[in-house]
């Protein structure tokens, strides 16, 4: 009677806590560096975020990133293009500004791939660890 009562609280017990298992989510970071600066990959909670600070030569130089990806939920692969959308800008010769970028991509999963280019050159390719 005591050998059945001890396995029906271990069965209890064991119940109980894989009940209150806390599910941790992981977070995944890639450093991209580019001739203006570094750049940061970073996957959380099923988005993830580009961010970092560029230099920018002159004033009128403007970062800019454009992001296509699959239609697929969630996402498998993304295409991140970072440019200067004022090239050929006639522009005073003086340094301007760092300039921050800060984009999210939502609905994307821990495998993911990823494409990104800085001005039509791959500085990155592939999946976040």
């Amino acid at each position: 009677m005591i050998q059945k009562n001890i396995l029906v609280l271990a069965i209890i017990l064991i119940a109980l806590l894989s009940a209150c298992q806390i599910e941790t989510q992981k977070e995944m970071v890639k450093k991209i560096s580019t001739r203006a600066g570094d750049l940061t990959l970073k996957y959380e909670n099923g988005q993830t975020t580009l961010s970092g600070i560029l230099q920018r030569s002159t004033p009128c130089v403007n970062w800019t990133v454009q992001i296509g990806s699959t239609k697929d939920l969630p996402i498998s692969s993304v295409n991140i293009d970072v440019f200067n959308s004022n090239k050929g800008a006639i522009c005073i010769q003086v340094l301007g500004e760092p300039q921050e970028i800060k984009e999210t991509i939502s609905q994307v999963s821990e495998n993911t791939g990823y494409t990104v280019k800085f001005e039509e050159e791959l500085v990155f390719s592939g999946k976040l660890e």
